[in-house]
């Protein structure tokens, strides 16, 4: 049965006098998973897609390789070098597979050993078929005693393929003494923080060995949830796998820029509880505003992550109703920002003006000449009226309606999508729109800064449904 995470250790490289006939042949031990011939493979950390020529299983002649068996693998390939790959190297399927240059791991120091492991010592590293050298940063303590387990960060000065639960022995500096040996526990340590009391704990979830009950610690620890796609690399699991569990223990998935999220149900109420205390404290300090940020929702909350990862907490809180969208930002649903007073009353005035310009964006300065009050009163008035969402600023003078600019943008949609590359060009804009030529410009360069379009070429793609990307008011 094919499975999508088959790795094998490359442990021995044999090229045929013949290469270009006959192609390259690796031998090792398949780690985990299966390969059948005619499957695309890969060496993780290069850049380079192979085919499975022939496969010699146990000394004989086979057509699929299986976890545990010894063989040899014939590869064929365009890209296919010789000297890019060595010893040690994993040939897999899983093209998220790659090599790390530290992890971190619990170390056991021999009995033999005259002392404790410092931090920070020089050892050489064997993982598998792959030696390097690196150095061990001890984890919540200085040194880790002779014949005692501890946490260690292994920093490595070349990177090696690896996956939770792998095996590994440390030897000194000059590779004549085995210090000792451990287990991989994380792939993926932090840039900073390495020994702080939260990363341990998280450590002691993570080298549990059962998967399950692994993520389901993971997840009650973690306020910011649990990256899915990490917890599968280390773990080396298959898609399907990870789906089960993420059915069995996570509360909620959280998808953004093809990473998934996953936090307990305890602990997204938990966050959905933080955001909505948040909105109250904003919108009582900011009255005269539609709402905050969509990745600022989580600023001041305690509560550690992303600022894209807000922004899609944010998106999940919008669907389940808890929050409403205000362009790029949310608010609660009960909060409506308003003008009073004489910007009430100006703005009666402000929106005819609007109203009779069709959809074309209009700046102060025009508004003052039809409204009067003069132009510095009218500047102060609009940069308001943006701020309570009546208007959008999408150039240094212009402003347009929400109304106008989701308009706007249906009509960019619309067109892109009778277009047949799907490409929104901006003389078919121009026209439909009515608004000319510079405003076209200045407009599709909004469109382009609130990521609903991308260049490309001489034109743009939609990249985000209009209706996502503008309220109407």
């Amino acid at each position: 049965m094919y499975c999508e995470r088959f790795i094998i250790f490359d442990d021995r490289i044999i090229i045929d006098g013949h290469r270009h006939t006959l192609g390259l042949v690796v031998t090792g031990t398949v780690f985990s998973g299966s390969i059948v011939v005619g499957d695309s493979v890969g060496v993780a950390g290069l850049d380079m897609q192979l085919r499975v020529r022939g496969i010699h299983a146990q000394n004989a002649e086979a057509n699929a390789g299986r976890a545990g068996q010894r063989c040899a693998i014939n590869l064929a390939g365009t890209e296919l070098r010789k000297e890019a790959i060595e010893r040690g190297q994993w040939l897999t399927t899983a093209s998220d597979t790659e090599p790390v240059s530290k992890f971190d791991a619990e170390l056991t120091v021999l009995p033999s050993e005259p002392r404790s492991l410092s931090n920070w010592t020089p050892v050489h590293v064997h993982l598998g078929a792959a030696e390097t050298t690196g150095r061990v940063a001890t984890l919540g303590t200085r040194s880790i005693d002779v014949a005692e387990t501890g946490l260690a960060q292994l920093v490595l000065d070349e990177p090696i393929g690896t996956v939770h639960g792998d095996r590994f022995i440390i030897r000194d500096q000059s590779a004549r003494r085995t210090i000792g040996g451990g287990r991989v526990i994380d792939l993926f340590p932090p840039k900073r923080g390495r020994s702080k009391p939260e990363r341990l704990a998280w450590l002691e979830a993570v080298r549990e060995p059962d998967d399950k009950s692994a993520l389901t610690s993971l997840l009650d620890l973690s306020p910011a949830g649990v990256d899915l796609d990490q917890f599968s690399i280390n773990r080396n699991l298959t898609g399907a796998e990870c789906e089960k569990l993420v059915a069995a223990c996570a509360g909620k998935v959280v998808q953004h820029e093809g990473q998934r999220v996953a936090f307990a149900g305890a602990r997204w109420l938990q966050l959905r509880k933080a955001v909505v205390e948040r909105l109250k404290e904003w919108h009582k300090s900011n009255p005269d505003t539609t709402g905050l940020g969509d990745n600022r929702i989580m600023d001041g909350s305690g509560i550690r992550m992303s600022r894209d990862l807000a922004a899609a907490v944010a998106g999940e809180l919008v669907k389940d109703g808890v929050l409403a969208r205000e362009g790029f930002g949310v608010r609660l649903p009960t909060h409506t920002a308003r003008l009073e007073g004489a910007d009430a009353g100006l703005w009666n005035s402000v929106e005819k003006v609007f109203k009779d310009s069709g959809l074309r964006p209009i700046t102060a300065r025009e508004i003052e000449q039809i409204v009067g009050g003069g132009l510095k009163r009218m500047d102060a008035f609009m940069t308001r009226a943006n701020r309570v969402g009546l208007v959008q600023r999408i150039s240094k003078t212009r402003f347009v309606t929400p109304a106008n600019l989701k308009e706007l943008g249906n009509i960019a949609e619309r067109l892109a999508a009778n277009s047949d590359d799907q490409i929104l060009m901006v003389a078919p804009f121009r026209d439909e729109s009515g608004v000319g030529r510079n405003m076209t410009i200045e407009i599709l360069e909004y469109f382009d800064k609130q990521k609903f379009t991308q260049r490309e070429g001489e034109g743009r793609r939609i990249i985000q449904p209009a209706d996502k990307v503008f309220a109407s008011r």
